[in-house]
């Protein structure tokens, strides 16, 4: 008795569509590739744009076709900029082993108990 739905022989494909995920995350992703082909095609026609508003011919008109012809299909764009972050000095390390601080006597492990000697 043969399986409705045969995995394909090459085993880099079966592995792929063995672990492609639920039927929802499928359907999701389905959905957001709908989603950006539908912008295309919308920012690609303004016949079809002026079919979804009529005020897309304004002057400061802003709609997610317009943005997304414009290319700002990242809203972390539009965002203000965070607050600038203080810069950290570099500090300046020793060239040489001997300039090293050692370990004081009470904080070194016993003997045995230390990682190992490489």
């Amino acid at each position: 008795m043969t399986s409705a739905r045969a995995l394909p022989a090459d085993p880099f494909r079966r592995r792929l569509l063995a672990s492609s995920g639920s039927r929802f995350a499928r359907g999701v992703g389905l959905a957001c590739a709908l989603v950006v082909w539908l912008l295309g095609v919308l920012a690609y026609s303004p016949d079809l744009h002026h079919e979804m508003h009529e005020d897309c011919g304004d002057e400061h008109h802003e709609c997610v076709i317009d943005l997304f012809h414009q290319g700002a299909d990242n809203p972390a764009d539009l965002l203000p900029a965070p607050l600038p972050v203080p810069q950290v000095r570099a500090v300046a390390l020793p060239r040489s082993r001997d300039q090293w601080p050692e370990a004081t006597a009470p904080a070194r492990l016993p003997p045995g108990r230390g990682p190992p000697a490489c």
